[in-house]
């Protein structure tokens, strides 16, 4: 139910927290109790400990502020966002809930920080996946658990850029349940994600503004984390209790209302909306949801973080200038053209053609065959999928895009026989000037 946390051996309600007996069960009423399977898999588990759950926290942020200084940011949106998955429920109905990325190199903390994460959910390492798993394989998962972190590790470039991938992240960021046929096709199963996901990778993430605009992406490169002062690794001097004990942090945030929470999440939004577009409002909320659990673990701690909010604000416009750079599979034609003319792959004349527009003087046009074009840039990027054009996106994209002037039957090599080809406006594109100087235009 809201305001509880059901581990196996306890439960945490936003008043008290109620323990399990010898056998497992957990009284919660005269004559009521209730007990977790046995056989379900990595049970939370909430640590016994002399020190309270605000203690332990404290000990947690002053740790991270001495560990990440200057970058006090990046572990608190990451720990910020997987608390913020208690909230799950009410998000998802209300504005959605991002997945969590975490992207860098190898050794920069990313599965450390992951790792603090469960575990203030109770959890261990061992309920982290294997990168090597699917994106169904994680939805499942995801459909499996209330209210928790379903953590991959390393995941793939194979996973990252399937259609499978791209279709989780959407269908989950609304929770929107997905069909499945079951018994031999004679019923339909529905799937409900009812927890989010946080990813952790080092390869590159796929550049599409339908994905980019439903996680949250936390880089981190270079040696900003002291990892030799860290407390809170795997394994410890303290047989692990260190980890073990961040679990009586969670319990603390039931203390904080819904009806706070959300009104904490809209001051944060606010505050981060200013001077953006329409079109960038996602990738605000997406910061200020994991902002908004950073900041609850803050007033949990008591401890003070200089230059947080700079830096989220930093964060927020580096995450809005990323999407805003991403490519469309018209941009990418348009830039991948040049490329394979300067390489010799295709050729002006044979095809594509450039044109004075006969209808606005000042334009400059470029006209091809999509599929022959289309086709010649997969088969030169055969190798790297994220530089191949989907040609159904293309189409999707074509006639709405700003550059797109129609249709039009084009001679190529001097064929009486004309092609049908698309035409788009080129004329205040940089590569494109030699070309338009250069070339016979009609």
């Amino acid at each position: 139910e809201n305001n509880t946390i059901l581990y196996k051996n306890a439960l945490a309600t936003d008043k008290e927290i109620l323990w399990s007996n010898a056998e497992g069960f957990i009284k919660i009423n005269e004559n009521q109790y209730i007990k977790v399977e046995d056989d379900s898999h990595n049970l939370p588990i909430l640590f016994k400990s002399n020190k309270t759950g605000d203690q332990i926290a404290k000990e947690l942020i002053t740790n991270i502020k001495e560990c990440w200084s200057d970058n006090i940011a990046l572990p608190m949106l990451t720990l910020g966002s997987m608390v913020m998955a208690l909230y799950y429920n009410e998000f998802i109905k209300r504005y959605g809930v991002p997945t969590l990325i975490l992207y860098g190199e190898t050794g920069t903390g990313k599965s450390t920080l992951v790792t603090v994460g469960l575990s203030i959910f109770g959890l261990s390492k061992d309920a982290m996946t294997s990168g090597g798993s699917t994106a169904k394989s994680h939805e499942y998962f995801c459909s499996k658990y209330n209210c928790l972190n379903v953590c991959i590790d390393d995941v793939k470039a194979e996973t990252l850029n399937s259609s499978n991938f791209t279709a989780l992240i959407k269908g989950i960021y609304k929770g929107i349940p997905r069909t499945r046929m079951v018994s031999h096709g004679q019923q339909v199963e529905y799937i409900h994600t009812c927890s989010p996901l946080t990813y952790s990778t080092n390869e590159a993430l796929p550049e599409l503004r339908e994905v980019i605009n439903r996680i949250n992406v936390i880089e981190i490169f270079g040696k900003v984390f002291k990892a030799d002062k860290f407390n809170y690794h795997e394994f410890d001097t303290n047989n692990g209790n260190n980890l073990k004990e961040l679990s009586l942090i969670l319990p603390e945030m039931l203390k904080y209302p819904i009806e706070k929470i959300y009104k904490l999440y809209e001051d944060l939004f606010s505050a981060l909306e200013k001077n953006v577009q329409d079109t960038q409002k996602r990738i605000i909320h997406n910061i200020a949801f994991a902002y908004t659990g950073a900041l609850i673990l803050k007033y949990i701690s008591g401890i003070e973080l200089e230059n947080l909010h700079e830096q989220v604000l930093e964060h927020a416009l580096n995450q809005i200038n990323r999407y805003e750079n991403i490519q469309t599979p018209v941009d990418r034609v348009l830039s991948s053209i040049i490329v394979l003319y300067e390489l010799k792959v295709l050729e002006i004349g044979t095809h594509f053609r450039i044109f004075s527009s006969k209808n606005n003087t000042n334009e400059y046009h470029i006209r091809f065959k999509k599929d022959v074009i289309i086709s010649a840039i997969n088969k030169y990027y055969a190798f790297d999928r994220n530089k191949c054009i989907n040609e159904n996106s293309f189409n999707s994209y074509a006639k709405n895009h700003s550059r797109y002037r129609g249709n039009i039957v084009v001679r190529y090599n001097g064929k009486n026989k004309g092609d049908m080809s698309i035409c788009f406006n080129i004329t205040d594109l940089t590569e494109y000037q030699d070309l338009i100087n250069n070339s016979n235009t009609m």
